[in-house]
């Protein structure tokens, strides 16, 4: 459902009346945010590979965030074969501590960056930084990220919070009601969505007895689950 087609469902379909453009969209977008805040949902899950480790890179070299990231999950470098060499991440005010440490990696939310400490192994150049994204804000000819089935919860969120807040009154509260049940329903169907995709993933991975090197990580051969992902 576009932007468009959310308010003609408010308005129209939920019976809610007139909402100026400018106050519906602020209300959607966030009814979006909190929704998507609400937990790591699988669909927003997705991998940069745009940057590249530099020969005379060291732990205050920073390289840019995506412009669509909220969180990291997990961070590995390639080589020219696309073996992968996982690190895992430590604070960002501990980055002095880990700098001479290897396969450790920091977020600087503050300056929109990420580095690597130590010295990386020779040929793996190839930075994956797996995140999860934030959408862009709904407008009136885009449409939310998430499938289309889901869609219509953010018009029962809008409609509880206009009630609710906006123009609240006897018969909005009975109403409003009315849109936060509903709202519920289709977002425990939207959990149960998300809990499947986990649970699907889980079961096409596996576990070994596993090597380990120094620095307590496992070695690329042995292991193709990070340790940072548990």
């Amino acid at each position: 459902m576009t932007g468009a087609e959310l308010k003609e469902f408010v308005t129209d379909g939920l019976d809610v009346g007139d909402i100026g453009d400018t106050e519906f969209y602020i209300l959607l977008n966030a009814a979006k945010t909190k929704l998507e805040e609400e937990r790591d949902w699988k669909i927003l899950e997705t991998t940069d590979s745009s940057k590249t480790v530099g020969s005379g890179d060291t732990f205050l070299t920073t390289k840019a965030l995506p412009s669509d990231f909220s969180k990291d999950i997990g961070l590995f470098l390639t080589n020219s074969n696309n073996n992968p060499l996982y690190y895992s991440p430590v604070p960002y005010r501990e980055r002095h501590i880990h700098k001479d440490i290897p396969r450790r990696y920091y977020i600087d939310l503050a300056n929109s960056v990420f580095g690597l400490t130590g010295a990386s192994p020779s040929g793996y150049t190839t930075i994956n930084l797996i995140y999860r994204k934030f959408t862009s804000d709904i407008a009136s000819g885009s449409s939310w990220a998430f499938p289309a089935r889901f869609h219509p919860v953010l018009g029962f969120i809008v409609a509880e919070m206009f009630r609710g807040g906006v123009d609240f009154d006897a018969i909005s509260a009975k109403q409003m009601t009315q849109n936060r049940a509903d709202a519920l329903a289709l977002y425990y169907a939207l959990l149960d969505w998300d809990t499947a995709l986990r649970i699907q993933e889980q079961g096409g991975s596996y576990e070994d007895s596993g090597n380990y090197d120094a620095s307590g990580l496992p070695t690329a051969e042995n292991k193709d689950f990070p340790l940072a992902y548990m």
